[in-house]
């Protein structure tokens, strides 16, 4: 096999753009007998390396091993690479350079859709795994472009997809790398319904497996650890059109035995039925910590110190495996699965294993190097795991399954012991990469689910909550995501981030068939450049303000978008960070990869130094201090060892724990040792180990039997006292035989035998069933005093999570009574931090005087001579505890790694986007510079001396003097000086010219319309109407619509004042009309004051207000009304936060209206939300700082544009002077498309009348109207033998006349009728054309449908074209 792989030879010297032809005649091209023997194909590779130009070469490599290649010959593979591909581009006399990525695309695009030939064997493209697309390679296949299409259909049904990226992926799952797996008929499987809520999948690739088949998938896939058969909990796999994971559901134990998530079924019918693995979960698969995680956990506010102290303790972990230090390398050796090594390490020392270890160790110091040798973080962390993700599986049949959202299940096989526990009474932190968000890093309650002890070394996430918490995490999902767990105290953060939003990109639809040529095209175009360039530049922003930065979080946005090769374009503002300026402070990753540099230098100088020390490699194997091996292994090896060296092992004995061992384990052990009549119950009975009875004192009660086969379940000595009323209450619960084991007293050990199953939190019968053993530890072994007790007739015995009772009949005639105790919380209550009051709590019990366990006991029922020697025990607390249990089932289920003292506080949750407001002034009197002003002006305005207005002499001293006070917003200063300005020009008591000053108290009346009833009913307006009326009609329109953007603030008083005004009006036109009703539905935000302003303020005037005749008036003011009403009513139910604050500047005007502008980030939900034409509402985020007491100022605004980056806003209210000085909120009102659409349309309507619509008579219920609608329109018809009576009349009424009304209840043919008028109408008038519009997409869709599937295109010669409002595409 050496030989074919040795076998290299260069196609082609030179590649140029002008190539049109791949053909080549290859001498000794080895034989395909012999490369189909070694599994070998050919592989042509078109490089290009910065030393040499470019070429193309052909070789032999190992074949991928896919669902493809498994059933094909693998002569008839090419395997083509093209990873760094450039063509030269070169001029004469300079160095040929790389050229342009474009045309690097073009030539792969047309080499593959031309082909390649090989000794006249010709070649074409045939497809591509996901991870090829990636790493730029793909299959040829021997055979035309028709057959392989045809090939490629034959795998399965891709017809239905439109796009041609999601049809390349689609199909590349037949070439993902996988093993041979399981043929299984797909009557074996179903599919089961997804766990959906709103746009959110929480099953998205999460299926279920019987543990049959996955304990066949085991065997055939040779699956084993430690040189023992491993079963998974879980599957990556491939079946069929499925893709996903499969996880161990022992409830599957019928005919079916796989289930399928609908969101697996990626296409259909494909016909291999093998059930194909990928990947599965494995133990001790440790976690790392990279450059991504380690700038994400910093800005967390995990210190530098930490990181590196980190990065350090592996370095020399690293360090002193290869110098030869026994308990490390024997840790690393079990890290890395390679047992046989350690075997080795054991018996023969480190001399004989020196080279593996060196070797290994350099593997692992390779990878902290990246592609370019540059240095990259690379840290072991032994507290985490990577761990497959997936949904809790008792989400079923709609049910919403046991984990709570937030919470996590972890069961992971422990490297201490090699047993798995479940990770309990923590929070873990949880990531999966790539991730470069703060809010990507987030933290779970891990809590333990009897249920789901099976599953181990994986994560289980919840299928409750808001959205799924795989996609809080970078968008991932479970369809074979794998996720870095940790609850390493010293890297969880108690700051964290809110996740960011991930939202999907939309693939290009395709309206044409998709050709094996597009997807030859997709593959060459594709390009992950866009990855790297985005991941410098937000490490460029990261150095520069740190990973939280919104430049930085919106990069995050973009690199997610370009992971799957998506092409984007990054905004100019973030293509050129700046120099970061010399601060004195480094950037974190920089004192990394320094460190882990000098410290890989050093030790690559330093001698390995070590000894082999019999004595020093059997007390490695027995100290078992995170050695990552079972409790059986370090038997294995240690039985070994003693043989190898002559020494006994009995000696050695008492440092195992057998009871972790399971029956065909203990079998094995005693087959090899000695004939002795106590091994047998040393390694079967569980409890001669028991830190609390001595081996004599069970002899006296004959527990000390082999045939008893003792397992503890539950020991204070490693578990933490608090959970002891909660394994007694699983152990009642679980198991038939159960001992119980108490060290009440430094003098008292009390043991309680319970025979049968206790039911949680009831009362149940024991009778006479249940003992307790007294064991004074002041006398010896043969003293009266120990002794044993029954129950009697009428026991009971109750247990649920803090008491457990023993009591004959009632319980006021209690024996034995545990209970949680009473805390003294004196020391910790005041704690504010949940962690550290944990601590202290548990400092209190393990000190005194606090215990987490009390008894009570009437030792007189045991034995008078117990209660004389040990006085009375009430509410004594419970020094320590044990639990044995008798059963052949899996009493590992119930061991956990208790994390209750390694908990660390949430104490700050950093949002997304910035929420604090920015500090802002408004112009205040007491603020002014009144030296800039006259004195009159400057006395009036500082002590409010209303008499010195008769004094000003200057009409521009007035119009300042009201324009300061509407700035200032001195609404009540401004309504007196009014009033009193009214007063002088009444009486003429003033300085001004009275037409003058009466003109200007009207021109201020828009920017203060809570002033128009004070002068309309003033006598200066009765005086000079006549004068002033051309300028008020001018003006009428802007007053009114003053008005209605003051109702929000006027509210109950805005109806007092437009009737006022209304009567002051005496025409207005239709478009005016209109513009009030649009004004309204925008800025009136109260349903009842917009009812009762347009239909009883402005509606009874409107008759007497417009031109025309009353009825056609009524039915337009009606219909404004009508539309502004459902807008207000729409906006105020739609309305909801964007949850960011926004910067507004001004950007010029519109329609008379001022325009704002906004910068929205990248990553912000408002660039997906906002639309042109949306009505939004923008509200100071907070109130000025020198007036906290001013209510928050609001417009209203429709969005003119809404690019990525950017929007514009069209103010209905006039925005304030400190716009640009505030911060921002945004809320969303709904769309304004339809009610403006609307409005337009009724504006158009009633002012062009016939000339919009010939029917426009008819539609207003006029008589003997404009001549304008009375056209022939009368059509010829025929009837139709597919209607009945009353559908042919309906036919009959719309081709006999120009305006026809249909009605009918559901079911009676409306749909199919209106297709039967269609078919007629065309055929009748065959150049006219016809629009079938409704009010829902929905309804057009099923008149379309109709008119399709009933031969409406064959009868009439038509083809319909479907018109949207986002495109157009022809139908049929």
């Amino acid at each position: 096999m050496s030989g074919l792989k040795s076998f290299v030879v260069n196609l082609q010297e030179h590649v140029a753009l002008e190539d049109e032809e791949w053909s080549y005649n290859v001498p000794h091209l080895p034989n395909a007998q012999a490369t189909n023997q070694a599994r070998l194909v050919k592989s042509i590779t078109l490089f290009h390396r910065k030393s040499a130009r470019p070429s193309i070469s052909l070789r032999f490599v190992d074949a991928p091993s896919n669902r493809v290649t498994w059933s094909e010959s693998l002569d008839r593979f090419i395997l083509l690479s093209v990873e760094g591909f450039r063509l030269e581009s070169s001029s004469p006399g300079r160095t040929p350079q790389a050229g342009a990525a474009r045309e690097s695309a073009e030539y792969v695009a047309r080499l593959l859709k031309t082909g390649i030939g090989i000794n006249q064997v010709q070649y074409h493209f045939f497809g591509h795994s996901n991870s090829q697309l990636k790493s730029r390679s793909c299959f040829l296949y021997a055979a035309s472009k028709a057959e392989i299409s045809k090939k490629i259909e034959s795998m399965g049904d891709f017809s239905k997809l439109k796009s041609v990226g999601k049809k390349a992926k689609r199909i590349g799952l037949l070439f993902s790398s996988t093993e041979m797996g399981v043929t299984v008929s797909p009557e074996r499987c179903e599919d089961i319904e997804d766990v959906e809520r709103g746009d959110y999948n929480f099953t998205d690739g999460c299926g279920l497996i019987s543990k049959t088949l996955a304990m066949e998938l085991t065997k055939r896939q040779h699956i084993a650890y430690r040189n023992k058969r491993y079963l998974p909990t879980v599957f990556q796999i491939r079946y069929r059109g499925y893709k996903g994971v499969l996880t161990l559901e022992p409830s599957l134990n019928g005919k079916i035995a796989v289930q399928f998530r609908k969101s697996m079924r990626k296409f259909q019918d494909a016909k291999d039925l093998t059930l194909s693995v990928v990947d599965f979960s494995k133990p001790y698969a440790f976690g790392f910590l990279n450059d991504e995680v380690v700038l994400l956990l910093h800005s967390l506010g995990i210190s530098t110190v930490t990181l590196l102290r980190k990065q350090t303790d592996y370095l020399h972990f690293l360090q002193k495996v290869t110098q030869g230090q026994l308990r490390e390398a024997f840790r690393f050796l079990g890290f890395c699965n390679r047992l046989d090594v350690a075997e080795k390490l054991l018996l023969e020392g480190f001399e004989a294993v020196r080279r593996t270890m060196q070797s290994l160790v350099k593997q692992e110091l390779a990878k902290t190097l990246n592609k370019r040798d540059e240095q990259r973080c690379r840290i072991l962390i032994p507290e985490s795991r990577l761990l497959f993700g997936i949904c809790d599986p008792s989400a079923k049949h709609g049910r919403p399954g046991l984990l709570k959202e937030g919470c996590c299940f972890v069961r992971l096989t422990h490297d201490g012991d090699g047993q798995p526990r479940t990770v309990i009474n923590t929070e873990v932190l949880v990531t999966r990469n790539p991730c470069l968000h703060p809010g990507d890093l987030q933290k779970f309650r891990a809590v333990d689910v009897p249920g789901f002890s099976h599953l181990v070394d994986c994560i289980v996430f919840p299928t409750q909550g808001k959205r799924p918490s795989a996609d809080l995490m970078s968008g991932g999902d479970l369809d074979g995501d794998k996720f870095f767990v940790t609850w390493d105290k010293d890297i969880i953060p108690s700051t964290v981030s809110q996740p960011a939003e991930y939202p999907g990109v939309k693939e290009p639809i395709a309206f044409k068939p998709i050709s094996d040529d597009d997807r030859a095209d997709y593959f060459a175009k594709y390009t992950n450049a866009s990855l790297g360039r985005v991941k410098n530049l937000y490490l460029k922003w990261a150095r520069l303000k740190g990973s939280l930065s919104s430049e930085c979080q919106q990069l995050n946005r973009l690199f997610s978008q370009c992971v799957d090769g998506n092409r984007i374009r990054v905004p100019s503002n973030l293509e050129d960070p700046p120099e970061p300026e010399d601060s004195g402070d480094a950037f974190v990753l920089d004192d990394l990869h320094r460190a882990a540099k000098d410290h890989i230098l050093l030790a690559v100088e330093m001698d390995s130094d070590h000894n082999d020390y019999p004595i020093e490699t059997i007390d490695t194997l027995l100290s078992k201090d995170s050695i990552a091996a079972s409790e059986f292994e370090l038997v294995q090896l240690t039985l070994q060892w003693c043989n190898h060296h002559e020494v006994d092992f009995k000696d050695f004995m008492c440092y195992f724990d057998f009871s972790k061992l399971s029956d065909d384990q203990q079998a094995w052990l005693l087959s090899r040792l000695p004939p002795s009549s106590e091994n047998p119950s040393l390694v079967r009975n569980g409890l001669l180990q028991s830190q609390l009875v001595d081996p004599a004192e069970l002899r006296r009660f004959k527990l000390d039997h082999s045939s008893l086969h003792w397992r503890p379940i539950f020991d204070s000595s490693t578990d933490r006292m608090g959970r002891f009323f909660q394994t007694a209450c699983q152990a009642l619960e679980l198991f038939q035989k159960k001992l119980i084991v108490l060290r009440v007293d430094e003098r008292l050990t009390l043991m309680i035998y319970i025979p049968q199953r206790i039911e949680r939190a009831s009362e149940v019968q024991v009778d006479g069933s249940v003992r307790v053993f007294a064991l004074p530890r002041s006398q010896g072994p043969q003293s009266c005093s120990y002794c044993v007790a029954p129950t009697k007739v009428n026991y009971r015995l109750y247990c649920d999570e803090a008491t457990l009772q023993l009591y004959e009949s009632k319980r006021a005639n209690t024996w034995v009574f545990l209970t949680r105790g009473p805390m003294d919380d004196a020391l910790y209550r005041n704690t504010k931090s949940a962690g550290d009051r944990r601590r202290t709590k548990q400092q209190t019990i393990d000190n005194g005087p606090n215990f987490d366990c009390r008894a009570s006991v009437a030792l007189q029922k045991i034995s008078k001579a117990i209660q004389t020697h040990v006085g009375r025990l009430n509410r004594a607390g419970i020094l320590n505890a044990e639990i044995y249990v008798i059963s052949n089932r899996d009493t590992a289920s119930l061991q956990v790694l208790d994390l209750w003292l390694r908990y660390v506080d949430t104490e700050e949750v950093l949002p997304l986007f910035e929420r604090t407001a920015v500090e802002y002034t408004v112009t205040r009197l007491k603020d002014l510079d009144l030296k800039q002003y006259t004195p009159i002006l400057a006395e009036i305005i500082r002590r409010r001396n209303l008499t010195k207005l008769r004094q000003v002499d200057s009409l521009r001293d007035i119009e300042e003097l009201l324009q300061i006070l509407k700035e200032c917003n001195e609404a009540i200063f401004l309504r007196e000086v009014y009033c009193r300005l009214l007063d002088l020009e009444r009486s003429n008591d003033c300085l001004v010219n009275q037409d003058d000053l009466a003109c200007c108290l009207l021109e201020a009346l828009p920017d203060a319309p809570y002033l128009i009833d004070l002068f309309l009913q003033s006598q200066t307006w009765e005086s000079h109407k006549e004068s002033l009326q051309p300028r008020f009609d001018r003006i009428a329109e802007s007053l009114l619509q003053a008005l209605i953007l003051g109702a929000n603030t006027l509210q109950n008083f805005i109806r007092s004042t437009c009737r006022v005004l209304l009567r002051e009006i005496r025409l207005m036109s239709v478009q005016s009309l209109a513009n009030v009703a649009e004004l309204a539905a925008l800025s009136v935000r109260d349903a009842e004051t917009a009812l009762d302003l347009l239909l009883e303020v402005i509606e009874p005037e409107a008759s007497r207000l417009l031109v025309g005749r009353s009825e056609a008036t009524r039915l337009c003011v009606r219909s404004l009304i009508g539309v502004a009403l459902d807008h207000v009513d729409e906006a105020a139910q739609s309305r909801k936060s964007a949850g960011e604050s926004l910067r507004l500047s001004h950007d010029g005007e519109s329609d008379g209206f001022v325009v704002v502008q906004a910068t929205i980030r990248l990553d912000s939900p408002l660039t997906k939300l906002l639309k042109t034409g949306d009505h939004v509402r923008l509200v100071a985020s907070s109130p000025p700082q020198n007036a906290p007491l001013a209510r928050l100022f609001a417009m209203d605004a429709v969005v003119l544009r809404a690019d990525l980056g950017s929007a514009n806003f069209r103010c209905i209210h006039r925005p304030p002077p400190y716009l640009k000085e505030c911060s921002w909120k945004l809320y969303h009102c709904g769309s304004f498309v339809t009610a403006k659409t609307m409005f337009d349309a009724l504006k158009t309507f009633y002012t062009e009348k016939f000339l919009s619509c010939r029917l426009f008579s008819a539609l207003v219920g006029l008589e003997g109207g404009s001549g304008g609608d009375h056209v022939n329109s009368a059509l010829p018809y025929t009837e139709h033998e597919g209607l009945n009576e009353s559908q042919n009349r309906a036919l009959e009424a719309a081709m006999r006349n120009s305006l026809a009304f249909l009605w009918g209840p559901p079911g009676t043919g409306k749909t199919h009728t209106i297709v039967a008028i269609l078919t007629q109408l065309l055929n009748t008038l065959p150049q006219a054309r016809v629009l079938v519009a409704a009010p829902t997409h929905n309804a057009v869709d099923n008149i379309l449908q109709k008119f399709i599937s009933e031969d409406g295109v064959a009868m009439t010669g038509v083809k319909p074209l479907r018109v949207s409002t986002s495109f157009i595409t022809p139908s049929g």
